[in-house]
């Protein structure tokens, strides 16, 4: 047997201040999530470049490090990284920037993330009821029966033979829009 080399944290917290840190999403959405006694937890793999990591089981500190490593972002963090990925988008890739704001009690810490590359949307991961709405759904507003709108999109997908949930719908106009461009 193999020994399991498990990959390092990232730890955003130990960065230098203003010195944007380019991070890679691997996936769409956390690995993993759970709850602990300090709350709701959420598990991103990344790829950090230049970052400061932390390894799990010998708990030594590295600075500069670049390759594979785990991500559990705060709560502020988890909402940019939904909303920029929307759940779907791999290989996104972002800075995030350690900054230090002035507040009524004294400075405090903030990370600014931003965009550097947009990532995609897996096809792989539609089922084959999703790519055949996709393709339905091209065909119908290329022949003008419907209007390629969100509303239209949604609306159609409610309805038979394909019966999606709003949630899926959503997620699947994402894919529209990419496969527009």
């Amino acid at each position: 047997m193999g020994e399991m080399k498990s990959d390092p944290n990232w730890v955003p917290g130990k960065e230098k201040v203003n010195v944007p840190v380019r991070v890679k999403l691997m996936a769409g959405k956390p690995r993993a999530t759970g709850t602990s006694t300090y709350g709701e937890w959420n598990l991103w793999i990344i790829e950090v470049t230049n970052g400061f990591v932390k390894d799990k089981d010998t708990k030594a500190e590295t600075a500069g490090y670049t390759g594979k490593a785990t991500w559990f972002p705060s709560k502020k963090a988890q909402e940019r990284l939904m909303e920029i990925t929307n759940g779907t988008k791999e290989g996104v890739e972002i800075e995030v920037t350690k900054q230090f704001e002035e507040g009524e009690t004294g400075p405090y810490t903030t990370y600014n993330i931003t965009v550097v590359s947009e990532g995609e949307t897996p096809t792989q991961t539609l089922n084959a009821g999703q790519v055949t709405y996709l393709e339905n759904f091209k065909k119908f507003s290329t022949m003008n029966i419907i209007t390629d709108t969100k509303e239209d999109f949604i609306n159609f997908g409610k309805g038979d033979p394909y019966k999606l949930s709003i949630e899926t719908l959503e997620k699947l106009w994402v894919v529209h829009q990419e496969t527009k461009q």
